[in-house]
Formats: C-alpha cells, sequence, structure tokens
C-alpha cells in the first residue's frame, strides 16, 4: 500500500523531489490511518518497503514530527501519534478561535472566486452527508474550512491553520472510526446547517453571524467526542 501510494504521488507530481514524495506519502497514510495511531514506524522497515534509503524517511519523519503526527520518545524509534480526548478537545478550541476570526474576515473580504469556491465545496460536502461517503465528507469539509481560510485574506491566519491542517484530518478519520453512524449522523446533519449558513453569511457580508456559524459547526466535533 505505501510503495503503491509512493509511485502514485510520484507519477501525480513528477517535479516532487523525493524527500517531499515520501513525505507526502507517510503523511497521507497516517492521516487516512493506513499507519494506525500508536503504530511502531522503523527507518529501516520504511525504507525497505518504499525502496529508498533511509535519509528521505528520516527527514520525513522529523517533519512528520514537526506536524505533529508523530512522536518519538528518548532513545526509541518514531511511532505514529496516538489520539486522545485532551489532544482533540484543545485542537477543537484552537480552531474556534483561529477559524472563526477567519470567518469574520472572509465576510468581508471574500470575492466572487472565493464565493464560487466555498459554495461548490459546500455542496459537495452535503452530497456526501446524504451518501455517507465518509472520505468525501472529510475531503469536502477541509476543503470548505481551507477555502474560507484562503478569502479572510491573512497570511497569518493561513500559516497557522497550514501547520495544524494535517492534525485536524487526522482526528477527522480517527473520530468516524471510534464513533457509531447512529450518533455522528446527526452531528453531520447540522455541520451541513451551519456550513450552508456560514457560507450565507459570508456571502452577505455578515460577519458575527459567519463567525458564530463556523464556531457552531466547529463545536460539533466536540459533541462527537462526547460520543468516543
Amino acid at each position: 500500500m505505501l510503495k503503491k501510494r509512493l509511485d502514485a504521488i510520484t507519477e501525480a507530481h513528477p517535479f516532487y523531489n523525493l524527500n517531499e514524495a515520501i513525505y507526502e506519502t507517510l503523511c497521507q497514510s497516517i492521516i487516512d490511518l493506513t499507519l494506525a495511531p500508536g503504530e511502531q514506524l522503523s527507518e529501516t522497515a520504511l525504507a525497505k518497503t518504499l525502496s529508498v534509503s533511509r535519509s528521505p524517511v528520516r527527514n520525513a519523519l522529523l517533519r512528520l514530527q514537526s506536524d505533529g503526527l508523530v512522536t518519538q520518545s528518548r532513545g526509541q524509534s518514531f511511532q505514529v501519534a496516538a489520539m486522545g480526548k485532551t489532544d482533540c478537545r484543545e485542537l477543537m478550541e484552537a480552531r474556534i478561535a483561529i477559524e472563526g476570526q477567519a470567518a469574520f474576515w472572509a465576510a468581508e473580504r471574500a470575492n466572487a472566486q472565493d464565493l464560487a469556491a466555498m459554495e461548490a465545496s459546500m455542496k459537495d460536502y452535503l452530497r456526501a452527508c446524504r451518501a455517507w461517503d465518509v472520505n468525501a465528507m472529510v475531503k469536502c469539509d477541509h476543503r470548505f474550512h481551507q477555502e474560507m481560510i484562503n478569502a479572510a485574506k491573512n497570511p497569518v491566519i493561513a500559516e497557522i491553520y497550514a501547520q495544524i491542517s494535517p492534525r485536524i484530518l487526522h482526528y477527522r478519520h480517527f473520530l468516524f472510526t471510534q464513533v457509531p453512524r447512529e450518533a455522528v449522523a446527526p452531528i453531520m446533519e447540522n455541520s451541513g446547517k451551519q456550513l450552508r449558513s456560514a457560507y450565507d453569511a459570508i456571502r452577505m457580508g455578515f460577519g458575527g453571524m459567519a463567525r458564530e456559524r463556523i464556531e457552531r459547526d466547529i463545536a460539533g466535533m466536540l459533541d462527537i467526542v462526547g460520543h468516543w
């Protein structure tokens, strides 16, 4: 699986250097739980699996460590970061602070292209929810939030969001594996309503309302944690 993913990434991005391609391979594999939380990551074993030397593997693991997706105890090998309720709560609280303000600024600064991108992502998310396509739900929801961040036109906010984005995606996938569908479905339905309302508020320039709707949407992730 890892080698096939590396080959696909290399083919899709021919100008990536080996370090970048291996980083993307391991990052995607951690986010979608191909590499499970707590799993040991041996540099030697990964290098053999990917048919590369250990050096680019180690570089990728160190970068993933800075992303918060990989940990390393003193004198021990790397491992995929474990998932905890406290970590999830803290991440969602940070999102509320960052994305709530981004929604406010997006309502002032979004252009027609930004609005079109957000609308398309919002509609794709609603379709994914109706089909209960978990991978598409995660992808489309994250895309909407990323486009909202872009619409805020604040490079510092964008930089902070980029730093936590891998962890956000990791938790989104993980929570869907931990919580029964019957508990998650009503929360996802409400999330869709909040995204639609947030989009409408941004489109009409109502910053305070946009911030409130996005904060409610993110708070829904905390509701999911309550069922964990």
